[in-house]
């Protein structure tokens, strides 16, 4: 919710800008005074900015992102670029879908949501298929989606953030896996 007060930002440094007007006019054969009064009240900010710069640079560092700013998403992405390029991948959490496109140039076809009977035709049809789904949203649907499916194999992939908490699990079926009466 804090980001709903990020305009709140460049209207305070408005504020300060007319406020220094202000004073640099109440003070018309003083030039020098105005100046260094307008300086030391912006040594502050910028020296609170080059910290907070510093920090928030010092901990993306360290964990690498978290959630959906996290690699996991920037690795998931390119792995599809070379993994099964072609596969169609299935994205019920739209959150997850979008970041994908964006880092893929949405080259490998993606579809919203997940349908078990357009999953079908696409392995009918000699097209691997993939779903992806954020661990806390609708990885727990994933066993009953399987099932609804009824493809032999599955393949499981986990992305993980660097503290190690799970942020994506994809599940995989390769057309090639096709059992005999699958697609009559």
């Amino acid at each position: 919710w804090l980001h709903h007060f990020a305009l709140l930002l460049p209207v305070s440094y408005a504020a300060l800008a007319l406020g220094l007007e202000h004073f640099a006019r109440l003070l018309p054969g003083r030039p020098w005074l105005a100046s260094m009064g307008a300086g030391l009240l912006l040594l502050p900010i910028l020296a609170g900015n080059a910290i907070q710069t510093r920090g928030f640079f010092a901990t993306l560092e360290a964990t690498r992102g978290v959630g959906l700013l996290s690699d996991a998403v920037n690795r998931y992405a390119e792995a599809s670029r070379t993994d099964l390029p072609d596969a169609t991948r299935f994205f019920p959490d739209w959150g997850l879908q979008f970041p994908f496109l964006m880092l893929t140039g949405g080259a490998p076809p993606t579809v919203p949501g997940f349908d078990p009977a357009r999953a079908r035709a696409l392995l009918c049809a000699g097209h691997d298929v993939e779903v992806a789904t954020l661990e806390d949203r609708s990885t727990p649907l994933l066993p009953q989606w399987a099932a609804d499916l009824g493809w032999p194999r599955t393949q499981t992939l986990h992305y993980d953030q660097a503290d190690g908490t799970r942020l994506i699990t994809v599940l995989r079926w390769l057309a090639a896996d096709r059992p005999p009466s699958a697609c009559q």
